[in-house]
């Protein structure tokens, strides 16, 4: 069985209109949102509180353990 390829992903959150900090990772295979979030850097960056920030994938709204 050939090794799994990384999933690449970008990481996006949005402080205001027209303001947008992206980080793009590249993550293993199984990774989560949860695991996205955490690595991308962005809730230090902007003191984001995940028990009060709305998660999206592709604007549906998400639970950040999600997949």
């Amino acid at each position: 069985m050939a090794p799994a390829e990384p999933l690449n992903v970008e990481v996006i959150y949005c402080p205001a209109p027209g303001r947008c900090d992206l980080v793009a990772l590249s993550l293993p295979e199984g990774a989560t949102v949860h695991d996205a979030l955490h690595r991308s850097g962005l809730l230090e960056r902007h003191a984001l509180n995940l028990d009060e920030a709305a998660i999206g994938v592709w604007s549906r709204r998400v639970p950040d353990r999600g997949p």
